[in-house]
């Protein structure tokens, strides 16, 4: 199976043994391990050695070990199971190369929002309805797309931080935007996408016309 190319699904896996995992490090493209609920470092190892996406959505809880072989893995990860972060295992993820997603992370501490800002590469976080004003600066300082996928409410000076932010802003779960909100986020120079819009009043539609960058709604 590793020596297959493209997208490889094996989410009927449950249990990992580190020599499965090292074959598998010899996949090219995109290996999707969902059913994994958890991993050693030593399957970690051989899982960064992997060339490509990584989809590891089972697995629930990071330890330090596991987070410091995957920093080493370059492309993006996909951890949407995991609830919440240490610091440590937070700052120890930023360290990798490639993207992270975050699907579903039900707390995130300003500590850990300015850590997860320096990952190089796309940085997506699920999970969150809203933001603090400290967490929405530092994350408007991360380079690459950033996806705040469940983020359903955004104040207008939030709005404003995070159109600084440099790279695409991708804010799905946003339904409505007033016009100061969208005013704030036409300031933007990345990409902009809000396809969670069921609406666009007149006014809204003008201040987002103003954004100079690309555009989805």
């Amino acid at each position: 199976l590793a020596c297959r190319s493209g997208d490889l699904g094996l989410d009927g896996l449950r249990i990992l043994s580190p020599s499965a995992a090292d074959a598998l490090s010899r996949h090219h493209g995109e290996l999707i391990l969902d059913g994994i609920e958890s991993i050693d470092p030593v399957v970690a190892e051989a899982l960064a050695r992997h060339e490509g996406d990584l989809r590891l959505n089972g697995i629930h809880v990071i330890s330090e070990g596991v987070a410091e072989a995957l920093a080493c893995h370059r492309g993006r990860i996909a951890l949407y199971g995991v609830k919440e972060l240490t610091d440590g295992v937070a700052g120890i993820l930023a360290r990798h190369r490639g993207g992270l997603w975050f699907g579903g992370l039900e707390a995130l501490t300003d500590v850990q929002a300015r850590l997860l800002a320096t990952v190089d590469g796309e940085l997506l976080i699920g999970g969150l309805r809203s933001l603090s004003d400290s967490q929405a600066t530092a994350l408007a300082t991360h380079e690459g797309d950033l996806s705040l996928a469940d983020l359903e409410t955004l104040p207008d000076h939030q709005a404003l931080v995070l159109s600084g932010h440099v790279g695409g802003l991708d804010l799905p779960s946003l339904m409505t935007l007033s016009p100061a909100t969208a005013a704030a986020l036409a300031a933007s120079v990345g990409a902009l996408k809000l396809s969670g819009l069921a609406s666009l009043k007149e006014e809204v539609a003008e201040a987002l016309g103003r954004q100079h960058g690309e555009q989805h709604l």
